[in-house]
């Protein structure tokens, strides 16, 4: 594909080279947001914008200073969000709704790893609290636990399927390299829907009535909402930890991409760069 022309110039921790990085040509058009915490922009407690560099216009936002994650920075020098009962929004839009095609893809570190804690919601409806209830028009979940990783997906008729990928997968304290990966045009459920953790692709377990659907359902009210859960109001089973320092949404299937909408090569090279530690 040709070179996308909306590159960011970057430093590496520590005074060493940077250089130029393009997360579209290292994936082959799959990411389509980039989520660039270095330039977020910090009002009150914390981050109140947070800019998507391939879409200007259509940054995560938080307007609550009680809802705003605060930017923190690493042992190496990179800034990242460090949440609790934090959460940042984007509106939906065409990239968003109703797709065929979708999947987070981030480093993670969570604080404890104890029952079940959101991670990121596409297009959840703004003022739900609880998303265990299929009815309330999420369309998918990702949540992380003490023994598993899963993404629940709207399937039709009101039913929620539930990729699972079990084990103790995510250390508290400890980086980890996470994505999800959502195929409905794939021709299996194995291959619908892909978990990985530091670029191993994990064994998925399927749970729930229905089917995994085709395409994502739509919500034209509702958001991505990503990192933690819900709204301004009280908030319950956040992630408690930090992501960052680039955040990723993918919304295209990469070129040679077998499990899942990105090849190895594809999410190597979004785990390499601005590793945190």
């Amino acid at each position: 594909m040709a070179r996308s022309s909306k590159r960011h110039r970057w430093v590496m921790a520590g005074g060493g080279a940077g250089g130029d990085f393009d997360p579209v040509d290292v994936t082959g058009g799959a990411v389509g947001a980039w989520y660039r915490v270095p330039l977020a922009t910090v009002t009150g407690s914390g981050a109140s914008s947070v800019p998507d560099v391939l879409t200007p216009g259509s940054p995560l936002v938080q307007a609550t200073d009680l809802r705003r994650p605060p930017v923190v920075v690493t042992a190496n020098g990179l800034q990242v969000l460090n949440c609790a009962d934090d959460f940042m929004t984007v509106a939906a839009h065409a990239g968003n709704n109703q797709t065929v095609t979708w999947g987070w893809a981030t480093w993670v570190r969570p604080d404890v790893v104890v029952g079940i804690q959101q991670c990121t919601i596409r297009h959840g409806v703004t003022n739900n609290v609880s998303v265990v209830l299929p009815t309330e028009s999420h369309r998918i979940v990702i949540q992380a636990g003490a023994v598993q990783l899963r993404a629940n997906i709207d399937a039709t008729g009101g039913n929620v399927r539930t990729g699972s990928a079990n084990g103790t997968l995510l250390t508290a304290g400890a980086w980890a390299f996470v994505t999800v990966e959502y195929d409905g045009a794939a021709a299996t459920e194995a291959l619908q829907c892909t978990i990985t953790i530091n670029g191993v692709v994990q064994t998925v377990t399927f749970t729930g009535a229905g089917a995994m659907p085709a395409a994502l359902q739509g919500q034209p009210a509702g958001n991505d909402i990503i990192h933690f859960n819900q709204y301004t109001g009280a908030v319950s089973n956040n992630l408690d930890g930090q992501e960052g320092p680039n955040p990723y949404i993918l919304r295209a299937k990469q070129a040679g991409a077998t499990q899942g909408l990105l090849t190895t090569a594809g999410r190597a090279g979004l785990q390499a760069f601005e590793a945190p530690l």
